[in-house]
């Protein structure tokens, strides 16, 4: 395996991810990947369940209690 490029924001130090083994890196990187997919996930699912009739073109009827 060869070495990944650094992350853009991370706390390690370009000499620490240099001296991080490869199977590492890539392992960081994918949990990366998955945590801004994560993230976008919420905001979508953060966004959809704070929709109501008045941000929205939803009915009142579909309004929750």
């Amino acid at each position: 395996m060869e070495q990944q490029t650094q992350p853009e924001q991370t706390i390690f130090s370009e000499q620490q991810w240099a001296q991080t083994p490869p199977a590492v890196q890539e392992f960081v990187l994918t949990l990366l990947v998955r945590v801004r997919e994560l993230e976008a996930e919420l905001a979508a699912l953060r966004e959809q369940v704070n929709r109501n009739s008045r941000n929205s073109s939803q009915p009142p009827s579909s309004d929750g209690a």
